[in-house]
């Protein structure tokens, strides 16, 4: 070791004299030898942990000198590989008096040097991987003095861990942005003088390749940031597909320092949002933690069914709504009445994608792959009463197929077990689906479960493997056991005409007419909401004391 060390020495000295025999050039600046010690600091993972590395032999770094114009950077290996701080000897052309000097790894990163300021990138569109790794360092002093120059090499981003609270909904992308107006991302400049870092991007876009479920809780997505300071904190606003689910939100001034991390606050839980339909009124209301004294000074959305009477070519008085189902992650919605129609509405147009009156006494209606949808006809002395019905979105008002099932009031399409789950009277359908490529499709009973209790009235989706199923009283049916289990708190309930119920929070929201409200025996002008499905809790009720309501259905939790 002691003979290497002399070696180096030697080579060291040998250098430094070739430097100082080089003649300067017209800026003062010359050709010298720099002995420089580099320093990897360990760098924040996409894994909630620190990345450490080391030199490996024949790797290079990369080191500049400020200067005017463009200036390349110059390489050199280490001297000490295996190690994370190593002797590094550049030959850079630099003055002889003090000057800001800059390193960097990986050396072939995508960095340029122009008047004394670096200019690099942090995507502003990312995937939650952290990347790419560039860790820079800084100083100033006289490049070819004994002494030498001394860097750490950080990470040049700050690294955000957006952490993620448990709940129903996926997060497909989140979205940065900072409070006070900074930017955070995009094509980063570094001045080498005093180390200010400006960025171009007003926000950074984090888009994992898989959804993250936060069903399970504990989730956290990643974001590299800008190294800058934020003088009102940050905003990060989840999305679950088009919808905005929830927000994090910090007013306060943070630092977003080099190499560092930031942990988001808690998340600022969005109201909750409901869709309901009584007499010829849809509407969509948010609620807080608060119930609102008056609905109607929370309505976000309302919908007038009489206004499709045109399209459908039927009077107003039969444009009684009953039900709306969001589907395509809440862009659209199914409306439909027991007057015998259903339309397939969508929210960003105000347009009516489809329609059908060949449907009397529809309950229910759900989305089927390949563009088409499957209505659910209740009892009636029609000829297309008690039939779960199959349509093409493509061809309005024409019937592809259909099935006898009794007293039809729910549909429900597993993506998970691809199959078509329905309801009435006593049986819960369980449905295959054949031909589906062909203009020909059909549905395949797989078999028939009886239910609990007679007079089922609505099924719902809980998660990937079960369904609520509700009526007298409310049941979970688990599709991969064929198992039902109560949901106690509705066990005195004799006339559930919706529940929505959260397996993650044990929460639902629902209908009841066991005791009637408004203008017939089967509406009520109550909105339930149960913290506890398996509870005798009272209820936080919310009223609609001018509608007569059906269905309530949870846009967002």
């Amino acid at each position: 070791m002691k003979n290497r060390l002399y070696g180096l020495l030697a080579l060291l000295a040998g250098t430094l004299i070739l430097g100082t025999g080089c003649s300067d050039d017209e800026s003062g600046r010359t050709l010298l030898a720099a002995k420089t010690n580099l320093t990897l600091a360990k760098y924040c993972n996409a894994e909630d942990g620190l990345t450490s590395v080391v030199w490996k032999k024949g790797e290079q770094a990369a080191l500049v000198v400020e200067g005017p114009g463009r200036t390349e950077p110059v390489f050199a290996e280490p001297i000490l590989p295996g190690t994370e701080r190593s002797l590094f000897l550049f030959n850079v052309t630099a003055p002889r008096d003090p000057v800001a000097v800059a390193a960097w790894w990986p050396a072939d990163a995508q960095v340029t040097c122009e008047d004394g300021v670096l200019k690099t990138s942090i995507p502003a569109a990312q995937d939650g991987t952290v990347s790419p790794i560039l860790l820079v360092g800084h100083t100033t002093g006289v490049v070819n003095s004994y002494e030498g120059v001394d860097m750490e090499l950080s990470q040049l981003g700050c690294t955000m861990y957006i952490r993620l609270i448990q709940n129903s909904y996926k997060v497909t992308r989140a979205v940065i942005e900072a409070n006070g107006g900074e930017m955070i991302g995009g094509e980063v400049s570094v001045r080498m003088t005093d180390w200010n870092v400006t960025a171009s991007a007003p926000q950074v876009t984090v888009t994992p390749a898989v959804p993250v479920d936060c069903a399970a809780g504990g989730q956290t997505l990643v974001a590299l940031l800008a190294p800058v300071d934020l003088s009102s904190g940050y905003t990060v606003t989840l999305y679950d597909g088009d919808t905005e689910v929830d927000k994090l939100v910090d007013n306060t001034p943070v630092r977003l320092a080099q190499g560092g991390k930031v942990d988001t606050a808690e998340a600022e839980k969005l109201p909750t949002q409901l869709l309901f339909c009584g007499n010829n009124t849809a509407c969509v209301i948010e609620v807080g933690s608060e119930p609102p004294a008056d609905y109607r000074n929370a309505v976000v959305w309302r919908w007038d069914s009489r206004s499709v009477a045109p399209v459908l070519g039927i009077s107003e008085s039969q444009c009684r709504v009953g039900e709306g189902k969001p589907v395509d992650n809440n862009r659209k919605l199914l409306l439909s009445g027991a007057t015998g129609w259903c339309v397939l509405y969508d929210r960003q147009t105000d347009g009516i994608l489809w329609w059908s009156t060949s449907c009397p006494q529809v309950h229910s209606s759900d989305l089927l792959p390949n563009d088409r949808v499957v209505l659910a006809c209740s009892s009636g002395a029609d000829a297309n009463c008690n039939k779960v019905q199959v349509y093409d979105l493509g061809q309005n008002n024409k019937v592809l197929c259909q099935y006898d099932l009794e007293s039809a009031h729910g549909v429900v399409w597993n993506e998970s077990t691809q199959r078509l789950y329905a309801i009435g009277g006593k049986s819960l359908k369980i449905y295959k689906l054949k031909n589906w490529e062909s203009d020909t499709p059909e549905l395949e009973e797989e078999r028939t479960v009886e239910t609990p209790k007679n007079s089922v009235h609505d099924l719902t989706a809980v998660n990937s493997h079960s369904l609520c199923i509700a009526g007298k009283s409310a049941y979970v049916y688990n599709t991969a056991s064929g198992t039902f289990s109560e949901l106690t708190h509705f066990s005195a309930c004799t006339a559930l005409k919706s529940v929505n119920y959260n397996e993650d929070t044990g929460e639902a929201w629902y209908t009841d007419a066991t005791v009637p409200e408004g203008d017939q025996d089967w509406t009520t002008q109550t909105l339930r909401h149960t913290s506890n499905v398996k509870s005798g809790e009272a209820d936080l009720l919310i009223r609609i004391p001018d509608l007569s309501v059906y269905k309530v259905r949870v846009l967002r939790w």
